[in-house]
C-alpha cells in the first residue's frame, strides 16, 4: 500500500496514451506536453505490473485523446489482468466503432466528455464538427455494457451554463451517470480563460439537492440520487478550484504521455522522468519517490 506523507493512500494511476487529440476545446486544460512522444505497449504493460505490485487498484486511460492511439486495444488487453478496473477518459468521438471490443478486451467503464447539447455550440467550443459522433459514441458504450457509462460536462459561464438541467434530463433519459465539473485553472496557462469562464456550482447544487432523494459528500464531490423520467440515476458535481477536502481526498498518480511520473495535476516542480528507469525495480523507486512528493495543491 502506497501512503503520502500526508497519510493518503494511493490506489488509482492515470496514463496518458498520447499527447494527440482530435478536438481543440478552447478550455482544455492539456495536462499533457504536446509533441514530447507516446508510450508503446510493452512500457505501460511494465508500468502496470509495478503500479499493481505497490497495492494501485485503478487504473485510468487518458490522452489527448486515448482513442487515437494505435495500440488502445492491446493496451487495454494487456493492463487489466493487473487491476480490480480499467476505465477511459475519452471525447467519444470514435468510440461508437471501438465501445463493444474495448468491453471483450477488459474496459470495465468509460467517463465521454460532451459539453453541450447543441451541435452548433459543441463546433464553437471543440472546433469540430463532431457532437453526433460524440453522442452515438456513448449511447454505444452504454449498450456495450460499459458501466457506468458517464457523461462529463464542463459548466462554463456564458457559454453552457443554461444547459444544466437539460443534461440531467439527457442523463436520465438514456440511463447515463452524469458529472458537472467546475473550470480547473492550471497554473501559468490559459489563466484569462479561467477569469472569463468559471462558474461555481453552488447554486446547482441547491437545486440539485431539491430534487434528489439522497445526497452524497465525498473528498470535494456531491454525488446526488435522482429518480428522473423513469430511470434512477447520479450526478455528481466536481468542484476542485480551491477545495482542500478535494486534494485531501486524492488518490491518483499520473503517468505523461512522454513517459513521466506526475504526483499533482496542479504541480510541474514534482515531476519524476522515467526514462532511465529501465527494470522492474528501477520503476518500483521512482514510484516510491513520486509519491514521497506528492502533496496537496490546495491546503
Amino acid at each position: 500500500m502506497l501512503r503520502d506523507k500526508y497519510g493518503r493512500i494511493v490506489t488509482g494511476i492515470r496514463i496518458s496514451l498520447t499527447d494527440r487529440c482530435n478536438l481543440s476545446c478552447f478550455y482544455c486544460h492539456r495536462e499533457w506536453n504536446i509533441g514530447h512522444g507516446e508510450l508503446n505497449v510493452e512500457r505501460i504493460t511494465q508500468l502496470a505490473k509495478v503500479a499493481s505490485s505497490l497495492g494501485i487498484r485503478k487504473l485510468r486511460i487518458t490522452g489527448g485523446e486515448p482513442l487515437l492511439c494505435d495500440d488502445l486495444l492491446n493496451i487495454v488487453s494487456s493492463t487489466s489482468p493487473f487491476f480490480e478496473e480499467v476505465s477511459m477518459t475519452t471525447n467519444g468521438t470514435m468510440l461508437k466503432d471501438l465501445a463493444s471490443e474495448l468491453k471483450r478486451r477488459g474496459l470495465k467503464r468509460v467517463n465521454v466528455s460532451l459539453p453541450t447539447l447543441s451541435p452548433e455550440r459543441y463546433f464553437s467550443i471543440t472546433g469540430k464538427d463532431l457532437w453526433g459522433d460524440a453522442v452515438k459514441g456513448i449511447m454505444e458504450a452504454k449498450n456495450a455494457g460499459l458501466c457506468p457509462t458517464k457523461v462529463n460536462m464542463v459548466v462554463l459561464k456564458g457559454v453552457n451554463e443554461d444547459e444544466v438541467e437539460r443534461m440531467v434530463d439527457f442523463a436520465a433519459e438514456n440511463a447515463l451517470d452524469l458529472q458537472l465539473i467546475e473550470l480547473q485553472p492550471i497554473p501559468d496557462d490559459k489563466a484569462d480563460v479561467f477569469r472569463r469562464f468559471y462558474r461555481d456550482l453552488e447554486d446547482i447544487e441547491a437545486w440539485l439537492a431539491n430534487i434528489s432523494k439522497e445526497v452524497t459528500v465525498s473528498g470535494g464531490r456531491v454525488s446526488f440520487r435522482l429518480d428522473r423520467h423513469g430511470n434512477e440515476i447520479t450526478v455528481t458535481t466536481v468542484r476542485p478550484h480551491g477545495n482542500k477536502s478535494f486534494c485531501s481526498a486524492c488518490s491518483r498518480l499520473r503517468v505523461t504521455a512522454d513517459g513521466k511520473l506526475k504526483p499533482c495535476l496542479l504541480r510541474n516542480d514534482s515531476t519524476v522522468d522515467l526514462k532511465d528507469a529501465h527494470d522492474f525495480e528501477e520503476l518500483r523507486e521512482c514510484f516510491l519517490k513520486a509519491v514521497s512528493l506528492r502533496e496537496p495543491y490546495w491546503k
